[in-house]
């Protein structure tokens, strides 16, 4: 695998203050046009929160809408690369509100130096089409019964039900209840079951799941948002020709 290491830079743009990144950023390039953090990347945005993305992520910038790809050509190429690996990877976890993560990976953008109109055009792109989802929050007990008990309540916390929530356990790879993975990965793991089949779950799969899990969380399935047409994309490319603001740009409907 080819290692490439990452130049990142600092920049602001609109009103917008870009945070910086931690440096240098070394990827492995993967077949398919995938690509795997050979060390941790840290992203701290302009109010000081920090964006992390640990080493042995693997990318493929799929949570950019492809209809835009050819703005960048690739979400993954260039400047636009850090950005996009803080985005996959936050859009994957969804520790942090939908809105908060589109709006990172602008500003993420403008820290990489992209250029602050393909920035807006990108950032309409995941804000209109991209993911969103329900922040996710933890489910902490240990007992089958309490463990259930909990995932009800904080369903109806959130607003979920069975079939739009998902459950997802944090499996060390050595864990045992992976079965052998080659190579012999020390990665962390991610299984995931609706929230229903948790319920439906055996309580000793269950059980083996809970105690072994470094974290278990719950959060809505990523609603599901019409693809962009290129009629959409032209759109978005003649709007933000001027320099609009990022609260006209979520203002935008489409047909």
């Amino acid at each position: 695998m080819k290692k490439i290491a990452l130049a990142l830079l600092t920049a602001a743009s609109g009103g917008v203050s870009a945070g910086e990144f931690t440096k240098p950023v070394t990827v492995n390039l993967l077949p398919d046009g995938m690509i795997e953090l050979a060390n941790d990347v840290t992203y701290t945005d302009d109010a000081g929160r920090k964006w992390r993305a640990p080493k042995g992520t693997i990318a493929d910038g799929a949570s950019i809408p492809r209809m835009f790809w050819s703005i960048i050509g690739g979400p993954l190429d260039g400047n636009y690369r850090n950005a996009s690996i803080i985005h996959d990877v936050y859009c994957v976890r969804r520790s942090m509100p939908w809105k908060a993560v589109h709006r990172v990976f602008y500003e993420a953008m403008l820290a990489s130096k992209v250029d602050p109109y393909k920035a807006r055009v990108m950032y309409a792109a995941v804000y209109h089409f991209g993911p969103r989802w329900n922040v996710s929050v933890p489910i902490e007990s240990k007992d089958v019964a309490a463990a259930r008990h909990e995932l009800v309540d904080k369903s109806g916390l959130l607003g979920l039900s069975g079939q739009t929530s998902e459950v997802k356990f944090t499996l060390a790879a050595d864990s045992g209840m992976l079965g052998g993975l080659q190579g012999g990965s020390t990665k962390s793991i991610l299984v995931s079951y609706s929230a229903r089949d948790v319920m439906d779950l055996d309580g000793v799969t269950l059980k083996k799941l809970l105690t072994t899990s470094d974290s278990v969380q719950l959060f809505a399935t990523a609603a599901q948002v019409s693809p962009a047409s290129a009629e959409d994309l032209e759109k978005i490319k003649e709007y933000v020709k001027n320099d609009r603001s990022l609260d006209d740009i979520e203002s935008m409907t489409f047909e």
